[in-house]
């Protein structure tokens, strides 16, 4: 046993301690779990219901968005309020993650339908590519400022498609779990459309 060899490291007494450690009897397998959903599958609904509790319960207000250069320099904050991928208008959210001439080669390359201003009805698959392209471009942006990387729209969209790959592949294995304890037929088609607010 390969992880044996690091014990011949210790101390004779901190040995015989680590050999004391009662190992488990369980020979059940482990599972996911999402506790805030009666089902164990996670829902979009129950982590909104989630996020609103602790959006409301939060001492912190609600500043409408994320710090972007625009919402800093209307806190007095001594910055250049002009998106850092183009660096010709002021960076607000729906700017850089939606109409910055960078975001818009992203959206063009995606698999999502047209990005506009609201709320937009996407199939489920649309609505998570479209969350993980967001993340990305916003990910690539802190790149940018923090680091001066340079970024390039394909590079964006493979980290968003490992990312959704990464997620979809984590839920199929939560799913097969639940049905195997009969407990998908119950949620399975809870959230068939997801709703994306950009403000």
């Amino acid at each position: 046993m390969a992880w044996l060899s690091g014990i011949k490291e210790l101390s004779k007494m901190d040995q015989k301690l680590v050999w004391k450690v009662p190992l488990s009897n369980h020979s059940r397998s482990d599972s996911w779990y999402w506790l805030q959903d009666d089902s164990g599958l996670f829902t979009v609904k129950s982590a909104y219901s989630l996020l609103q509790a602790a959006k409301t319960s939060s001492n912190v207000p609600n500043n409408s968005g994320l710090p972007t250069r625009f919402q800093l320099s209307t806190k007095t904050i001594p910055i250049d309020p002009r998106c850092p991928f183009c660096l010709t208008a002021p960076e607000t959210a729906f700017h850089v993650l939606v109409r910055c001439s960078f975001a818009q080669s992203c959206w063009r390359r995606s698999h999502v339908p047209s990005v506009s201003p609201g709320a937009m009805a996407w199939n489920v698959a649309e609505s998570l590519e479209a969350v993980m392209i967001l993340w990305s471009i916003w990910k690539h942006r802190n790149e940018l400022v923090w680091n001066s990387k340079q970024q390039d729209a394909n590079e964006v969209l493979s980290v968003a498609k490992l990312n959704y790959v990464d997620w979809v592949d984590a839920r199929n294995k939560l799913i097969l779990v639940l049905h195997q304890k009969n407990n998908y037929n119950q949620i399975a088609n809870k959230t068939s459309t997801l709703r994306v607010l950009i403000s």
